[in-house]
């Protein structure tokens, strides 16, 4: 079996034909394209081979070796074709089936286990720290965390069995007051969600969406000393002790919070 075989069939995805490997410390990069003749028009559908040009694209893939720093990360460098429709004279891009068009990741990488990794990564640091670590610019490492964020808001069910919530903010982009509300898991010590704001506004619109149930079930609320977080938490979990975080021990939230 040949080196390029080896790695089509480790990629397995559809009609896709790696051309060269090459191999840096940083990066396996795959040289691919795309086997199948034609496709179809996206104005008119008839289908056309008829090729206008052809261009690079670079898009990131699943590591083969793991999520560990300092690991190669794998790239495909694929040749996309621009197609022109004799029907209808349009130009159009070839699609792709395992990544979206203008997105630099494909959907199993923005997808599943590499998605939640990189949104709990996006948890204790900035986009820019995170996309370091990948090996990608920060502005697709936003995307997936905000696409994770967006999913996990119609999951009230990943909170069934929270019984310590945590509330807290971290900054995205230092220096530039840029600031996501993070709620936590006490027990299991995981990141629940990250809201996009952390404005009061948002955050009661999500406890108001997790519904009465959730509320009910929360033993104890621990958050800093900023006094909305009390009012907010009295509010919906009046039945909790209400505890100012571990950076502040030994306070509880009583009528007023310093």
């Amino acid at each position: 079996m040949q080196e390029t075989d080896f790695y089509q069939a480790l990629l397995s995805l559809p009609d896709l034909v790696v051309d060269g490997v090459g191999l840096s410390p940083k990066r396996i990069t795959l040289r691919c394209h795309v086997s199948t003749p034609q496709q179809a028009c996206p104005h008119c559908l008839r289908p056309t081979a008829q090729v206008n040009q052809y261009t690079r694209r670079q898009v990131r893939d699943l590591d083969i070796s793991g999520r560990q720093r300092g690991r190669p990360a794998v790239w495909l460098a694929l040749r996309v074709r621009q197609f022109i429709c004799p029907d209808c004279e349009r130009y159009f891009t070839e699609g792709l089936a395992f990544a979206e068009p203008g997105k630099s990741h494909t959907h199993r990488q923005a997808n599943g286990g590499a998605r939640r990794w990189v949104f709990d990564c996006c948890a204790k640091q900035p986009f820019t720290e995170v996309g370091a670590l990948l090996d990608v610019n920060a502005k697709p490492v936003e995307r997936i965390y905000y696409r994770q964020v967006q999913d996990s808001l119609d999951l009230p069910a990943r909170y069934a069995a929270v019984r310590r919530l945590g509330i807290d903010e971290i900054a995205h982009r230092k220096g530039k007051a840029s600031y996501c509300r993070v709620l936590a898991d006490l027990d299991k010590n995981i990141a629940l969600d990250v809201l996009p704001k952390r404005t009061k506004k948002t955050l009661i619109a999500h406890f108001e969406r997790l519904g009465p149930e959730f509320c009910a079930q929360i033993e104890s609320v621990s958050f800093d000393m900023w006094p909305t977080y009390c009012t907010i938490s009295k509010r919906f979990f009046p039945q909790a002790v209400h505890v100012v975080d571990r950076f502040h021990p030994g306070r509880r939230c009583g009528g007023q919070v310093p």
